[in-house]
């Protein structure tokens, strides 16, 4: 039996597209694939083994990709630990990864605190399926993130000249059996190499950005009256110590007795607070406010508190100037003590105040505002519990 001449064209076309779309595949497979999801890395860091490899084996995507940084591991780390969805963003195409908001350009205190066990969200509520979390931390050096099915290394490696590699492994196993798992293959396949790609860049933009911001021309290198002309300074690892105590925090508390001046009522108070880092983190600035009522929950007053704190060379300690909306000024010193956070008004001040940031409950800042009238004895104004959000 002889076919149509036309069923004959229409079966060799089918053939010949056939064997196209498997080649392709093939090419895909073999060649394409396995090269954009080593970006940027050596042959010996795509190969090697390196931490987490052991929680996903046999993995179907198995990524590394790498960047040099013209930074050290120390200016590098404050982008890494703030990555992620609600936090500082991801440094990519922010308009499809982080729903049109801008990935933060200035390293963020309120999310320089991350610890072993926390989530890492990608998006919506941290679930198991929308975030990692943090199974390993080496400050500067290492962040291993993970996940059921999957796991995310970041590496920090010393190179020549101040540089540092950036070296990152993504391992994952797909769940075929999802719903989802065509939207993930698609997102994973196709998105990541991009994603990943401008992440990486945009890290590397960032560290080196505010390297150059915080060392600037050296005096060597610039002649005539502008050498003598002193430089702006670095943030130091006093800042990076003081960051632990200021993050956005919600807090409920208690105002005691006599807490606001003589004859005054016990309170409560509620409040919320938010943190940001100035100058490239040369100062951390609260804005503050508390509703403040009665016991029996009549409303009294809203206060309002606007906290400027830092390390200040010249005099080897932290100072502060705080402002409010009853027209106070003032100005404070304080010391880290372990888990604690003190700042005390100047010493030639009349009636001198004490804060106390106390962080040694991981999960909450107990603070206290403690009064002295000069003879040494100090009482209780009032005293919250902080919860970061």
């Amino acid at each position: 039996m002889t076919r149509p001449p036309r069923q004959v064209r229409t079966m060799k076309n089918s053939a010949v597209a056939g064997m196209g779309a498997a080649v392709a595949l093939g090419a895909h497979l073999g060649w394409i694939r396995p090269r954009i999801f080593r970006w940027g890395a050596t042959s010996d860091e795509a190969r090697r083994p390196m931490a987490g490899d052991d929680l996903c084996p046999r993995p179907q995507l198995n990524a590394t990709r790498a960047v040099t940084i013209a930074a050290t591991p120390e200016d590098i780390w404050p982008w890494l630990v703030q990555w992620g969805w609600n936090r500082a963003g991801f440094y990519s195409y922010d308009l499809l990864d982080n729903l049109g908001r801008s990935s933060a350009r200035r390293v963020l205190p309120q999310f320089q605190h991350l610890v072993v066990g926390d989530w890492v969200p990608m998006g919506g509520k941290p679930t198991p399926s929308t975030a990692y979390r943090v199974t390993r931390l080496e400050p500067c050096t290492l962040m291993l993130w993970e996940k059921p099915g999957g796991t995310w290394l970041w590496l920090l490696e010393p190179a020549d000249d101040g540089r540092t590699r950036l070296i990152t492994r993504l391992r994952s196993r797909y769940a075929w059996a999802r719903p989802a798992i065509v939207t993930e293959l698609i997102l994973m396949e196709i998105g990541d190499p991009f994603m990943m790609r401008k992440c990486l860049l945009g890290i590397k933009e960032r560290a080196e950005d505010m390297t150059a911001g915080s060392h600037g021309p050296s005096s060597a290198s610039t002649g005539g009256d502008a050498a003598k002309v002193p430089r702006p300074i670095a943030a130091g690892p006093e800042m990076k110590a003081l960051g632990r105590f200021y993050r956005d925090f919600t807090w409920k508390g208690v105002i005691h007795e006599g807490g606001m001046g003589p004859g005054t009522p016990v309170m409560t108070g509620a409040g919320h607070g938010t943190a940001r880092a100035i100058q490239d983190g040369r100062w951390i600035v609260l804005d503050c406010e508390q509703d403040q009522f009665l016991e029996d929950g009549t409303f009294v007053l809203r206060w309002q508190l606007h906290w400027v704190s830092g390390w200040a060379p010249e005099h080897g300690e932290y100072r502060a100037v705080m402002t409010d909306n009853y027209g106070h000024a003032a100005m404070y010193r304080g010391q880290i003590d372990g888990d604690r956070l003190i700042f005390e008004s100047l010493e030639d001040a009349g009636i001198r105040l004490r804060f106390t940031w106390d962080a040694s409950d991981p999960g909450v800042i107990t603070w206290r505002n403690e009064m002295t009238t000069g003879d040494g004895t100090w009482f209780s104004v009032e005293e919250y519990l902080m919860v970061p959000q």
